[in-house]
């Protein structure tokens, strides 16, 4: 019985990666079977790469494209040929390595195996992270690399212990850095991903603000920190540089004449219509999401109702945790170092969330679906939070029996869930007649060149 806790991890991950793996690849090129005039424009993209058409930014009619997802699109096509099935291929791969990318970093920020597992089990049967995997965009490259700079910055980090004299004597870890090899992959992961998706130009405030929080909570960490944390952002700000020259010399993103439309409208308004706005615009998690049929189900939140639930709490619980980082552990519930691990991954979380909400803040739900994409990594660590701490509340309460009846309980969820997403999006939007006419693009209309000799 001595191992059955260390077998049971690896089998239980190994099982949310089929589930996940079955509802991203099951029928990718039947559903939809045609394609939109995006999905047809990633893939004239990756064609012209592999022509030798090498640029910084693709042409668009609204904006420009972002050059990284065709890039790693290209071999795919070059091999698979010029299908229509090769972007959503592509988007699949990525799709499940964000499974497993979510996993190492809550397992590696928080040193606790059962919220990684939830909370990679909470993305993988989910409508939003089942259908952006499955569509041939370049918004789902960002979130990879997003938790991918976000691990290697982890992993630069070492906790040691330092003991502090008060009135009521503690030790408490501080925090140095230990690898800067690590910090520099943290930075090339950054730098890249202002090559894959608009909202990259926000998420990377997330990684300085979570310093700043570590310097107070810890008072003296960016002294003994700031090494690395100099090497990431110069090293992100050289690899990213040519299209951010690219960005500000485009007329699309010139901001000369003021803020963006939505945003100028919106402050124009009065305190009261400005607060309702943000509310709508803040309730595409748990309220009413996308409006677009091209992306999701008109009006579907992006959290189902007992998820939400789940979500406010949780976000809840990582509040309070930051309010009174340490009170668990001067009443020897646990440890100064277990307490800092939950409370820095709490911090990143919250970060992201805010971070990735600013697109949809800024230019309101529509679209949502994409725009948004910046917090997923983050919108299901909090209902996972919370199933954490009802279980060991539960576990105080009756013994081991409660704290098994709560994840039990989250797997028979889990369950359930991933067969309404399989319905929903096999059958309730993948058979809609307005779904059918967004993607209307057939294989053998794709005007793509063929490859130079």
């Amino acid at each position: 019985m001595s191992n059955s806790p260390r077998l049971l991890e690896p089998l239980l991950f190994v099982l949310v990666l089929i589930a996940g793996l079955v509802l991203r690849f099951a029928r990718l090129s039947s559903v939809p079977e045609s394609l939109t005039d995006e999905e047809a424009a990633h893939l004239q993209d990756a064609a012209d790469i592999l022509n030798g058409d090498w640029v910084l930014l693709f042409d668009d009619e609204h904006s420009p494209r972002e050059p990284l997802y065709a890039v790693l699109l290209a071999p795919i096509l070059y091999v698979t040929g010029y299908r229509a099935v090769a972007g959503r291929l592509f988007s699949a791969m990525l799709g499940t390595f964000l499974l497993v990318l979510i996993y190492a970093w809550v397992r590696l920020y928080t040193r606790n195996r059962w919220l990684a597992l939830v909370t990679m089990a909470g993305l993988a049967v989910s409508f939003w992270g089942v259908s952006t995997s499955r569509m041939g965009l370049r918004g789902v490259i960002q979130p990879v690399l997003y938790v991918g700079a976000a691990i290697a910055m982890r992993r630069g980090i070492v906790l040691g212990q330092e003991l502090r004299t008060t009135r009521r004597s503690r030790y408490r870890p501080t925090v140095e850095v230990e690898s800067r090899i690590s910090f520099i992959v943290s930075g090339l992961l950054l730098g890249l991903s202002f090559y894959s998706y608009a909202n990259a130009r926000i998420m990377w405030l997330v990684f300085p603000a979570f310093f700043l929080f570590l310097s107070i909570d810890q008072p003296g960490v960016l002294r003994r920190a700031w090494p690395g944390l100099v090497v990431m952002l110069l090293i992100g700000a050289v690899v990213g540089s040519p299209i951010i020259a690219e960005l500000i010399g485009d007329s699309a993103f010139r901001l000369a004449g003021g803020p963006p439309p939505p945003v100028e409208t919106l402050l124009a308004q009065d305190f009261y219509s400005v607060r309702d706005t943000l509310l709508r615009r803040l309730g595409i998690l748990t309220i009413r999401g996308d409006t677009l049929w091209q992306y999701s189900i008109p009006g579907r939140p992006l959290l189902g109702p007992l998820n939400s639930l789940l979500f406010y709490l949780g976000v809840s619980i990582a509040v309070i945790s930051l309010i009174m980082p340490y009170r668990p552990a001067r009443r020897g519930k646990t440890g100064y170092t277990d307490v800092f691990h939950m409370t820095s991954a709490n911090m990143f979380m919250l970060l992201t969330l805010a971070a990735g909400m600013a697109p949809v803040i800024i230019y309101g739900p529509v679209g949502s679906s994409l725009s948004a994409m910046g917090i997923q990594p983050a919108l299901y660590y909090f209902p996972a939070l919370a199933v954490l701490w009802a279980a060991e509340w539960a576990m105080g309460q009756v013994g081991p029996n409660g704290r098994t009846a709560i994840y039990t309980a989250y797997a028979i969820m889990v369950c359930v869930v991933g067969i309404i997403t399989a319905h929903d999006y096999f059958i309730s939007w993948g058979q809609a007649e307005r779904v059918q006419q967004e993607y209307y693009i057939e294989a053998d209309d794709l005007s793509i060149r063929a490859l130079s000799d």
